[in-house]
């Protein structure tokens, strides 16, 4: 069965769908399986308080299961990966915390990656240029710093 047009409009529990990922869910997810056997996503709206929360199950076969979960959670989102073999060496947390900062370092939302008992706020600083600064010297250097990590190369002068 094809899925629906949102994960909030299927109204159904516990059916299986077959998925179109890249139309349905983006690239993100579609990137997430070429390294996974299966990701499960469970989100709760933070615009809705009465809304319940969703459990999303996805398998690499292009399947998905999607849930209402009767238990309470905060709003927000997690998301879980399971490795395909030979490639366990990308969900280290050194490397899951450097991608999650690289990709998302400058959300406005916290990004937390938690391994065993630690846990990580990737994006906490937020993008440079909106951070503050004691001198405008200082600013230039950060957003310097900021350019030649991201780009690889080193810049002339930051605005």
């Amino acid at each position: 069965m094809r899925g629906p047009a949102s994960v909030r409009d299927a109204g159904v529990t516990g059916q299986v769908f077959l998925g179109d990922f890249i139309g349905q869910f983006g690239i993100g997810i579609l990137s997430c399986l070429v390294v996974s056997e299966e990701i499960v996503v469970i989100t709760r709206s933070a615009k809705d308080p009465s809304a319940k929360a969703l459990e999303w199950r996805a398998k690499a076969d292009g399947t998905y299961i999607l849930k209402e979960l009767e238990r309470e959670l905060e709003p927000g989102t997690q998301v879980w990966l399971t490795a395909k073999a030979g490639v366990e060496e990308l969900y280290g947390a050194e490397t899951v915390t450097r991608l999650a900062k690289h990709y998302g370092g400058m959300l406005p939302h916290p990004i937390r990656v938690i391994s065993g008992k630690s846990q990580v706020v990737v994006n906490e600083d937020g993008p440079p240029w909106k951070r503050k600064y004691s001198s405008e010297k200082e600013r230039s250097k950060a957003l310097l710093a900021f350019g030649q990590e991201t780009f690889e190369m080193k810049f002339f002068d930051a605005v």
